[in-house]
């Protein structure tokens, strides 16, 4: 509906506005009415500008980027779509569906130990896949929805939605101090709403806010990516066929998977993550990504 879409997009907006509030605080209140030497002026906006960049692109990117789609063979055929409903007990359609996921390589069950199928997509879920009601979409390696994004944070978006807590966190450290070293040149005295007592301790409330929630945040999905879970599989672990097995294959191969081989590449916000969201490695089938993958049409 229009109106619910509207609304979802009402946190994306109030995180702009709070963006140029905090560049108007900043670079215009902080940097030209209390910072009097023009080199160190320079110095501080170049800074504000680098890391405001790479948090605006990281932002971007979680978005605009939508999730990848569920590789086509793992949808049902019409054939197997008439086999399913026809199947006369609950056990015969868990026995159809193990068949079914077997021939697709899908490592991990249920609770119940079935196959993990989308009534809504009628598809067989690949590893790691859940069905967002958000989205209306079955979304490849998914975290959660986040609706500061009005996006999910899955296999597509999970490097730049990282990169996008790590700048906002640099962001808010650098505001912080470097408006608090300049705590007494502040005109505290000439107290408005709009002149620079306001904005600059406005500012540094709002940088150590950021500072205190976010911290503890990002240090959870750091601890995440080296042990190759996501939040929802932090809630409740995978069950594997295999036991034993597991997504963890090491910190660094787990790091990897994430944000790429390139060094080079792992501090900006564009795609490295290893695979197609529907296939990962582990640490019984360290080849799973290789694997055949059947033809089914």
């Amino acid at each position: 509906m229009p109106s619910e879409e509207c609304v979802n997009w009402l946190p994306v907006a109030g995180s702009a506005v709070l963006m140029f509030w905090t560049y108007y605080a900043y670079v215009v209140v902080f940097c030209g009415s209390v910072v009097s030497d023009d080199t160190t002026r320079l110095g501080l906006i170049v800074g504000f500008h680098v890391l405001l960049m790479l948090l605006l692109w990281s932002e971007v990117a979680t978005v605009v980027t939508p999730p990848p789609a569920v590789p086509a063979y793992f949808s049902l055929t019409e054939v197997d779509l008439d086999l399913l409903n026809e199947a006369r007990s609950e056990q015969a359609r868990k026995q159809f569906l193990e068949i079914l996921g077997t021939q697709r390589g899908v490592l991990t069950r249920g609770r119940d130990g079935s196959v993990n199928y989308c009534e809504v997509c009628r598809r067989i879920k690949p590893d790691r896949t859940h069905h967002c009601s958000q989205c209306r979409r079955c979304v490849p390696k998914m975290d959660h929805h986040c609706p500061w994004f009005n996006n999910c944070v899955c296999f597509s978006t999970y490097k730049p939605f990282l990169l996008t807590n790590l700048y906002l966190i640099l962001l808010s450290v650098y505001t912080l101090f470097t408006a608090g070293s300049y705590w007494r040149h502040v005109p505290w005295g000439n107290w408005r709403p709009a002149g620079p007592a306001a904005q600059v301790g406005g500012l540094v409330i709002v940088a150590i806010a950021f500072c205190v929630s976010l911290t503890s945040f990002f240090y959870f999905h750091v601890t995440l990516v080296a042990l190759n879970r996501t939040t929802l599989e932090a809630l409740r672990s995978p069950c594997f066929v295999d036991k034993g097995d597991t997504f963890n294959i090491g910190a660094y191969n787990n790091f990897v998977e994430v944000f790429g081989p390139r060094p080079l590449l792992w501090m900006f916000p564009v795609f490295t993550s290893l695979g197609d969201g529907s296939r990962f490695p582990t640490k019984l089938h360290p080849d799973n990504r290789e694997r055949f993958r059947p033809a089914v049409v």
